[in-house]
């Protein structure tokens, strides 16, 4: 068996000038981005609203609900009810077995994961890359920038 070949970009970021490259365009940028949010936490919210209502408007979801219109929480409240899975089921199954685009996120979803059952049925639940960065990425780079904070 071949040993893992390391890459030339992997090499150059392993040196303390990639390093020190790296830390200076991408980790400390993002630090500094993190602690602004975390200095007015109700502005953060409101611009991820924002943001994520104008990528789902996109859809035919947001469409059908009227994401363009919606300026606050308690218009989104008005224009999109509680529901459970039961409800979402026929959204979930234009994206899961039509392999529909653009439904109830920008783009097709590849990628569904299958809940335990616990609470009923076994369900599927779209994973889309967006969430996935979310869920995995972000935490390491606020990890990444909390660190930093400590070690200036």
């Amino acid at each position: 068996m071949q040993p893992y070949a390391i890459s030339p970009l992997h090499r150059f970021l392993s040196s303390p000038i990639g390093g020190a490259l790296l830390d200076r365009l991408y980790i400390r940028r993002r630090r500094n981005r993190f602690l602004a949010e975390i200095a007015d936490p109700h502005a953060c919210q409101q611009r991820l609203f924002d943001e994520l209502l104008s990528r789902g408007g996109a859809t035919r979801f947001g469409r059908e609900h009227g994401f363009s219109h919606i300026r606050t929480i308690s218009d989104y409240r008005q224009a999109v009810p509680v529901r459970g899975y039961p409800e979402l089921r026929p959204w979930i199954d234009r994206m899961l077995h039509d392999r529909e685009p653009d439904v109830l996120w920008p783009g097709r979803v590849d990628w569904f994961a299958e809940s335990s059952g616990t609470s009923g049925a076994k369900k599927q639940i779209p994973v889309t890359r967006d969430g996935l960065g979310m869920v995995y990425r972000q935490p390491t780079v606020v990890y990444m920038a909390l660190l930093l904070a400590r070690l200036d």
